[in-house]
C-alpha cells in the first residue's frame, strides 16, 4: 500500500491533467470525505479511535521505556566507554 501511495503521490500532477481523472478523483474524495464526517460522528466509531489511541499510547510508553533502558545498560556495559 505504501508504494502504491508513494507512486501515486510521485504521478498525481500528471494524472491531474486528464479529465476523467480529475473527475473520478473528485468523486472518490468527496465520498471519502462524506464517509469520515459520518463516521467522526457516530459514537461507537469515537469510542473505537480512543481505544486505538490508548493502546497506542501505551505501546509507545513501553517502546520508550526498553529504549531507556537500553540505551543505559549499553552506555554502562559499553566497552568503548570504559577508560582502562
Amino acid at each position: 500500500m505504501a508504494l502504491f501511495s508513494r507512486i501515486f503521490n510521485l504521478t498525481r500532477p500528471a494524472l491531474m491533467q486528464l479529465a476523467w481523472f480529475v473527475r473520478l478523483y473528485e468523486f472518490v474524495m468527496h465520498y471519502r470525505n462524506r464517509i469520515h464526517a459520518y463516521l467522526d460522528n457516530w459514537a461507537a466509531y469515537q469510542r473505537i479511535k480512543l481505544r486505538i489511541k490508548a493502546l497506542a499510547d501505551r505501546i509507545n510508553q513501553r517502546s520508550n521505556a526498553r529504549r531507556e533502558i537500553r540505551n543505559g545498560l549499553f552506555g554502562i556495559l559499553d566497552p568503548a566507554s570504559r577508560a582502562d
